[in-house]
């Protein structure tokens, strides 16, 4: 063989043997690639296995939901406070200090037992009599009550002649207890308003 055949002889096996070489990488690459799209379709199969069981369970929960009825609440009971026999209050100025004493110091143990403050209110208007017991409509604190009843009424556009503790507080003093007793001493205090509500 001549040196030109020689030297082509060798570059055809170069080349042959690069080929091969490359033949090799490239099968390497392919296997590397193959195991990992099978490792990814494995962890794709995972999530779907996880999301359908998590579907299932927010579908139970949502089932649930639907069908979960709320306990009817059990109403706060409430125990009648009885009127006190020693604190009553017939309109008499003189006795107004005494009777707001005794009143507010029974409501720092009973307050809780009042559903709100009208019940509370009312407990207090319980209180006008005379101090022998005896409930008359001629007493000061009884025909001022009866105003206030007439006035809030009024206020409502409510006939005032049937005006009633049934009816909604809505005037200043009926909001609370607090402005009650202060709006009670005020009129109370001063002979002078009793005719005011």
């Amino acid at each position: 063989m001549d040196v030109n055949q020689e030297e082509r002889v060798q570059e055809l096996a170069n080349v042959l043997s690069n080929l091969q070489l490359n033949h090799q990488s490239g099968q390497q690459k392919t296997n590397h690639l193959s195991n990992k799209i099978n490792s990814i379709k494995v962890d794709l199969n995972t999530i779907k296995l996880t999301l359908q069981d998590v579907t299932q369970r927010l579908l139970s929960f949502h089932h649930q939901l639907l069908n979960f009825q709320l306990q009817p609440s059990v109403p706060q009971a409430f125990s009648d406070v009885s009127v006190m026999t020693h604190a009553s209050f017939s309109g008499n100025p003189k006795e107004i200090n005494k009777f707001l004493y005794f009143i507010k110091d029974r409501l720092v143990e009973v307050e809780a037992r009042f559903p709100n403050e009208k019940s509370k209110i009312n407990w207090v208007v319980r209180h006008f009599q005379h101090s022998n017991g005896n409930i008359s409509e001629t007493a000061p604190s009884y025909l001022w009550w009866i105003s206030v009843l007439r006035e809030n009424a009024r206020t409502q556009n409510l006939p005032s002649k049937s005006a009633s503790a049934e009816d909604p507080y809505v005037l200043p003093c009926l909001v609370s207890m607090r402005s009650f007793l202060s709006h009670l001493e005020e009129v109370f205090a001063d002979s002078n308003l009793l005719c005011s509500p």
